[in-house]
């Protein structure tokens, strides 16, 4: 890839896509989740215009965070996004056959145990992050008269995969270059969403000077969906892009400035209600009778609970509440495994009925909040939506 080369993201957003889909689709369905494609092709293409000449890959593994990573895929792809990056290899193939040849499908790990058949065969990039992993994609290429497709992953701080500057040194990194087609190298930040943490300069700082020294000729990323609140130059040549493909982010790394956050929200979460009935002062609600009534109260009994994603720790909170036509309706009692008791007082009755639907999250506050009652991150909230969570792409 050429640095200077303008960004190719500006592409026409007509996808057949963009059509109303069910991934799970279901009768039985007690939650569900909406994901709003239009907003998630804006997103990718606002990260471009922050900053044009680099190459904005997206991040979908863990199945795209729970979502649907074969049905984003393509939503993304229409919007522009050529690079792909997965966690696994069982990854790659579950994307490979919903986007174009022409696109990248980079894999982070699981090198090893799949063997080098399988990147060549199918024409996935792995990311190589150890001596062993690159000896054994060196052996492999001379065993078979062949150059792999590959990238590197280096290790400048985070200190979880990765080559060192000992790995390096102890690398023949000519030979490295004749046996391999490098498309390009990468690190991770630590501590990227904390804009003016010390370390982030330190990182970019070692990551420029083992690029410069032993791969100044090859398309360079350091910084993930933090790239939104660190300066520019952090950008380099390439972006993984994660959360921000939803327009999720957490109001503490913006600080001031997350009243002008370009991106639009692309998720909601609404689970059924299945009962209404009025608990008299002094009753309590729930396992462990972990909340007393103080008046009379309207309880509504929604179908989700831990194991649809809304986590045991938001029971009683006063930081998180859910929404239902405008109106809080705060969790009282323990989350339980399948449902979830919520007060309704303030509901007016032609909301309360087995055919209402509360909004579980339904905006980066609502997201926010639900993570910081849960003790949490927003990455880990979205991705604990179960199974039994319909998703609906529209």
């Amino acid at each position: 890839m050429d640095p200077s080369a303008p960004s190719e993201c500006f592409m026409m957003v007509n996808s057949p896509s963009l059509e109303t889909s069910a991934m799970t689709s279901t009768t039985e369905a007690g939650v569900r989740l909406f994901v709003n494609q239009a907003a998630v092709q804006h997103n990718y293409q606002m990260l471009c215009q922050l900053h044009p000449q680099t190459d904005h890959g997206a991040v979908i593994k863990a199945n795209g965070y729970g979502i649907g990573a074969a049905e984003l895929a393509p939503i993304l792809e229409g919007a522009g996004c050529k690079s792909f990056y997965v966690a696994r290899p069982s990854e790659a193939r579950g994307i490979a056959q919903k986007l174009s040849p022409t696109s990248k499908i980079y894999v982070f790990h699981g090198h090893n145990e799949t063997g080098f058949d399988f990147y060549f065969n199918n024409g996935f990039i792995p990311i190589l992050y150890s001596r062993p992993c690159i000896e054994n994609a060196l052996t492999y290429c001379k065993k078979n008269t062949l150059s792999l497709n590959a990238a590197l992953l280096l290790n400048t701080g985070m200190n979880r995969l990765g080559l060192d500057s000992k790995d390096l040194e102890a690398l023949d990194i000519d030979v490295l270059k004749e046996t391999l087609n490098i498309d390009s190298i990468h690190s991770h930040l630590a501590c990227g969403r904390t804009k003016d943490h010390p370390l982030n300069n330190k990182q970019m700082a070692l990551f420029t000077q083992l690029c410069d020294q032993h791969f100044p000729e090859y398309p360079r990323g350091l910084s993930a969906s933090c790239q939104l609140v660190l300066p520019d130059y952090f950008a380099s040549h390439l972006t993984r892009q994660g959360l921000n493909i939803f327009g999720a982010f957490s109001p503490d790394d913006l600080g001031e400035s997350h009243s002008f956050f370009p991106l639009q929200f692309a998720l909601k979460v609404q689970a059924k209600i299945l009962q209404v009935h009025t608990v008299q002062p002094g009753e309590t609600i729930g396992y462990d009778a972990s909340y007393t009534a103080p008046s009379p109260l309207r309880i509504a009994t929604i179908s989700m609970g831990y194991a649809d994603g809304l986590p045991l720790s938001a029971s009683n909170s006063t930081v998180y509440t859910p929404m239902l036509g405008g109106i809080k309706t705060p969790i009282v009692g323990k989350v339980s495994m399948d449902l979830t008791t919520l007060d309704v007082t303030q509901v007016p009755e032609e909301h309360l009925d087995q055919s209402s639907w509360v909004d579980v999250f339904y905006d980066n506050m609502s997201l926010y909040n639900l993570a910081t009652a849960a003790k949490s991150s927003l990455h880990e909230i979205i991705l604990r939506l179960g199974p039994r969570c319909e998703r609906i792409f529209e």
